[in-house]
Protein backbone atom coordinates (compact mmCIF):
# COMPACT_ATOMS: atom_id res chain seq x y z
CA UNK A 1 0.00 0.00 0.00
CA UNK A 2 1.43 3.69 -0.72
CA UNK A 3 1.41 5.58 2.34
CA UNK A 4 -0.36 8.92 2.64
CA UNK A 5 1.97 10.85 4.62
CA UNK A 6 -0.75 13.65 6.11
CA UNK A 7 0.17 17.36 7.13
CA UNK A 8 0.76 16.24 10.53
CA UNK A 9 3.26 13.24 9.82
CA UNK A 10 5.53 15.64 7.26
CA UNK A 11 5.64 18.67 10.36
CA UNK A 12 6.87 15.33 12.84
CA UNK A 13 9.36 14.05 10.17
CA UNK A 14 10.69 17.95 9.23
CA UNK A 15 14.39 18.96 9.88
CA UNK A 16 14.49 22.54 8.23
CA UNK A 17 17.96 22.82 8.93
CA UNK A 18 18.29 19.72 6.47
CA UNK A 19 15.93 20.85 3.98
CA UNK A 20 17.50 23.91 3.35
CA UNK A 21 20.78 21.82 2.64
CA UNK A 22 18.94 19.54 0.06
CA UNK A 23 17.84 22.83 -1.62
CA UNK A 24 20.87 24.41 -1.92
CA UNK A 25 22.38 21.10 -3.05
CA UNK A 26 19.59 20.50 -5.61
CA UNK A 27 20.02 24.37 -7.00
CA UNK A 28 23.97 23.30 -7.61
CA UNK A 29 22.24 19.80 -9.55
CA UNK A 30 21.12 19.72 -13.19
CA UNK A 31 17.80 20.96 -13.68
CA UNK A 32 14.97 18.03 -13.89
CA UNK A 33 12.69 17.63 -16.22
CA UNK A 34 9.94 19.84 -16.09
CA UNK A 35 6.00 20.62 -17.08
CA UNK A 36 3.52 22.50 -15.57
CA UNK A 37 -0.09 23.05 -16.81
CA UNK A 38 -1.84 26.25 -15.16
CA UNK A 39 -6.08 26.23 -15.77
CA UNK A 40 -7.87 29.37 -14.99
CA UNK A 41 -11.38 29.74 -16.28
CA UNK A 42 -12.92 32.84 -16.11
CA UNK A 43 -12.70 33.86 -12.00
CA UNK A 44 -10.33 33.55 -9.25
CA UNK A 45 -9.99 30.12 -9.13
CA UNK A 46 -7.30 27.77 -10.56
CA UNK A 47 -5.92 24.61 -11.02
CA UNK A 48 -2.62 23.44 -11.44
CA UNK A 49 -0.45 20.24 -12.64
CA UNK A 50 3.40 20.43 -12.46
CA UNK A 51 5.37 17.65 -13.04
CA UNK A 52 9.16 17.09 -12.34
CA UNK A 53 11.19 14.00 -13.41
CA UNK A 54 15.12 14.06 -12.49
CA UNK A 55 15.60 10.92 -13.96
CA UNK A 56 17.29 8.01 -11.51
CA UNK A 57 16.71 9.77 -8.94
CA UNK A 58 12.48 11.01 -8.70
CA UNK A 59 9.74 11.54 -10.44
CA UNK A 60 7.33 14.11 -8.84
CA UNK A 61 3.37 15.44 -9.62
CA UNK A 62 2.04 17.95 -7.65
CA UNK A 63 -1.93 18.38 -8.22
CA UNK A 64 -3.25 21.56 -6.12
CA UNK A 65 -6.00 24.12 -6.44
CA UNK A 66 -6.20 27.79 -5.19
CA UNK A 67 -9.50 29.51 -4.64
CA UNK A 68 -9.37 32.40 -3.02
CA UNK A 69 -12.84 32.66 -2.24
CA UNK A 70 -12.06 29.73 0.41
CA UNK A 71 -11.56 31.46 3.71
CA UNK A 72 -15.31 33.67 3.00
CA UNK A 73 -17.16 30.17 2.85
CA UNK A 74 -19.20 29.31 5.97
CA UNK A 75 -16.84 26.36 7.01
CA UNK A 76 -13.56 28.35 5.74
CA UNK A 77 -10.95 25.79 4.15
CA UNK A 78 -7.48 26.69 2.83
CA UNK A 79 -7.29 29.13 -0.15
CA UNK A 80 -4.79 26.67 -1.18
CA UNK A 81 -4.89 22.92 -1.38
CA UNK A 82 -2.51 20.18 -3.05
CA UNK A 83 -1.57 16.53 -2.99
CA UNK A 84 1.89 15.05 -4.22
CA UNK A 85 2.27 12.07 -5.71
CA UNK A 86 6.04 10.76 -5.83
CA UNK A 87 7.46 7.82 -7.61
CA UNK A 88 10.77 6.18 -7.50
CA UNK A 89 12.77 7.39 -10.43
CA UNK A 90 14.63 4.52 -11.28
CA UNK A 91 11.55 1.83 -11.60
CA UNK A 92 8.81 3.70 -11.62
CA UNK A 93 7.18 2.50 -8.57
CA UNK A 94 4.96 4.94 -6.62
CA UNK A 95 6.28 5.86 -3.81
CA UNK A 96 3.63 8.16 -1.76
CA UNK A 97 1.02 10.62 -1.55
CA UNK A 98 1.94 13.49 0.34
CA UNK A 99 -0.06 16.59 2.03
CA UNK A 100 0.56 18.97 -0.65
CA UNK A 101 -0.52 22.18 1.37
CA UNK A 102 1.80 21.58 4.27
CA UNK A 103 4.53 20.27 1.47
CA UNK A 104 4.23 23.74 -0.37
CA UNK A 105 4.08 25.60 2.88
CA UNK A 106 7.52 24.33 4.24
CA UNK A 107 8.70 24.73 0.60
CA UNK A 108 7.94 28.56 0.33
CA UNK A 109 9.54 28.79 4.06
CA UNK A 110 12.68 26.77 3.07
CA UNK A 111 13.23 28.61 0.06
CA UNK A 112 13.35 32.04 2.00
CA UNK A 113 15.33 30.33 4.18
CA UNK A 114 18.18 29.53 1.72
CA UNK A 115 17.97 32.57 0.41
CA UNK A 116 18.67 34.11 4.35
CA UNK A 117 21.55 32.08 4.55
CA UNK A 118 23.03 34.30 2.21
CA UNK A 119 21.54 37.63 2.46
CA UNK A 120 21.05 38.00 6.18
CA UNK A 121 23.39 38.61 8.58
CA UNK A 122 24.44 35.10 10.69
CA UNK A 123 23.25 37.47 14.31
CA UNK A 124 19.95 38.20 12.65
CA UNK A 125 17.71 38.47 15.60
CA UNK A 126 14.91 40.00 14.78
CA UNK A 127 12.00 38.91 11.87
CA UNK A 128 8.99 41.04 10.25
CA UNK A 129 6.37 38.93 9.01
CA UNK A 130 4.55 40.70 6.78
CA UNK A 131 1.37 38.45 5.78
CA UNK A 132 -0.99 36.50 8.39
CA UNK A 133 -2.00 33.45 6.17
CA UNK A 134 -1.17 29.79 6.01
CA UNK A 135 2.68 30.74 5.35
CA UNK A 136 3.24 32.79 8.13
CA UNK A 137 3.74 30.03 11.21
CA UNK A 138 5.92 28.19 8.78
CA UNK A 139 8.42 31.16 8.54
CA UNK A 140 8.72 31.70 11.77
CA UNK A 141 9.34 28.25 12.92
CA UNK A 142 12.15 28.05 10.10
CA UNK A 143 13.30 31.38 10.64
CA UNK A 144 13.57 30.16 14.94
CA UNK A 145 15.04 26.67 13.76
CA UNK A 146 17.90 28.71 11.90
CA UNK A 147 18.20 31.80 13.33
CA UNK A 148 18.73 33.22 17.07
CA UNK A 149 15.49 35.15 16.69
CA UNK A 150 14.68 36.95 20.00
CA UNK A 151 11.93 39.04 18.40
CA UNK A 152 8.84 38.15 16.13
CA UNK A 153 6.64 40.75 14.59
CA UNK A 154 3.80 40.44 12.65
CA UNK A 155 1.63 42.83 9.90
CA UNK A 156 -1.10 42.36 8.30
CA UNK A 157 -3.63 44.51 6.80
CA UNK A 158 -5.97 42.74 9.23
CA UNK A 159 -5.47 43.07 12.68
CA UNK A 160 -7.07 39.87 14.19
CA UNK A 161 -5.45 37.65 12.09
CA UNK A 162 -2.13 38.93 12.45
CA UNK A 163 -3.06 38.56 16.27
CA UNK A 164 -4.48 34.91 15.53
CA UNK A 165 -1.11 33.70 14.46
CA UNK A 166 0.75 35.00 17.10
CA UNK A 167 -1.42 33.10 19.89
CA UNK A 168 -0.77 29.82 17.90
CA UNK A 169 3.24 30.53 17.50
CA UNK A 170 3.85 30.59 21.22
CA UNK A 171 6.90 32.58 22.32
CA UNK A 172 7.42 36.29 21.93
CA UNK A 173 5.52 37.65 19.26
CA UNK A 174 4.13 40.82 18.91
CA UNK A 175 1.55 42.53 16.34
CA UNK A 176 2.45 45.65 14.84
CA UNK A 177 0.55 48.22 12.57
CA UNK A 178 3.49 49.69 10.55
Amino acid sequence: MIPFITAEQLRERLDIGAMVESMRAAHRRPVPLMERVLMQPDGPNSYLVWHAWQPGDVVVTKMGTIFPGNAALPAPLPAVQALVMVFDGTDGAPVAIIDGTELTYWKTATSSLLAATYLARPESSRLLVVGAGGLAGHFIDGYRALFDIAEVMIWNRTRAKAEAVAEQCGGPVSVVDD
